[in-house]
């Protein structure tokens, strides 16, 4: 209603719909939704300027959804068929490389923007983030890429979460990236399984260094939950068995 201009006098041009909006008016309303959309409220000092507010919605929300829409008015889905192709050899690459996956899934679900979705599944950034730290972000993986590819790999049902990636859509969602990655010049024409092969070397590098710098990934503490149930059961056998060999002495 704010954006929907009329000059004085002219409130009822055919020209001016009161209940469409002109070209000049959507672009108001869009950089009106993104400052509403993104103001502190508890804390105006830390509100970002509005052309930043405007950077972000365009990023996060209007561009990958454009591209998604006209994606789908493509038809044919090459990246579709080229999965078919090679379901099997990327299958094993994935059962191959799950502790992997899982670790990385699981670490990078705790950076999370939303603190309330960081047991829940992965968001946007975190994805993002992982794609960059792994050092694949470049002229050839780009962030607008990327978050294409975190999209194509949602679940459209009614009941999926599309701000959230479960394990399977963040599998689908790296090997697009490898396809995105790899698509042009004498690596194009590698098949999408050792594209996905690339990616996920570079992921493994980049677990190793946060291994030196400390990081316990969740496979680990799996591991070592696991020897500690076994050791305490390992204890308690024992105690057991000392009582009852306590009560066969007393007995006799």
């Amino acid at each position: 209603m704010a954006v929907n201009f009329e000059e004085e006098g002219q409130e009822d041009a055919d020209e001016n719909d009161d209940r469409e909006l002109e070209r000049f008016e959507f672009l108001e309303l869009v950089v009106r939704v993104a400052v509403e959309k993104f103001t502190n409220k508890k804390c105006p000092e830390k509100n970002k300027a509005y052309h930043k507010r405007l950077q972000i919605l365009l990023e996060r929300h209007i561009v990958p959804n454009a591209l998604a829409i006209i994606a789908q008015a493509d038809g044919v889905d090459e990246f579709e068929l080229a999965m078919e192709a090679e379901e099997v050899e990327l299958e094993t690459l994935v059962f191959d490389n799950e502790t992997l996956l899982r670790d990385m899934y699981v670490h990078y679900m705790a950076q999370n923007e939303d603190e309330r979705l960081r047991k829940k599944g992965l968001q946007m950034n975190a994805f993002l983030l992982l794609l960059k730290e792994s050092k694949l972000l470049d002229p050839e993986l780009t962030k607008l890429e990327v978050k294409q590819s975190f999209i194509d790999a949602q679940d459209d049902t009614e009941n999926s979460d599309n701000r959230l990636c479960d394990f399977e859509e963040f599998v689908e969602a790296l090997i697009r990236c490898a396809s995105e990655k790899w698509e042009e010049g004498e690596l194009g024409a590698l098949p999408l399984a050792d594209k996905f092969t690339m990616l996920l070397e570079a992921v493994k590098t980049w677990k190793g260094e946060l291994k030196t710098k400390g990081v316990v990934f969740d496979s680990v503490r799996q591991k070592n939950d696991r020897a500690r149930a076994l050791k305490m059961a390992e204890i308690q056998a024992a105690k057991e068995e000392k009582a009852k060999k306590g009560k066969g002495k007393k007995k006799k």
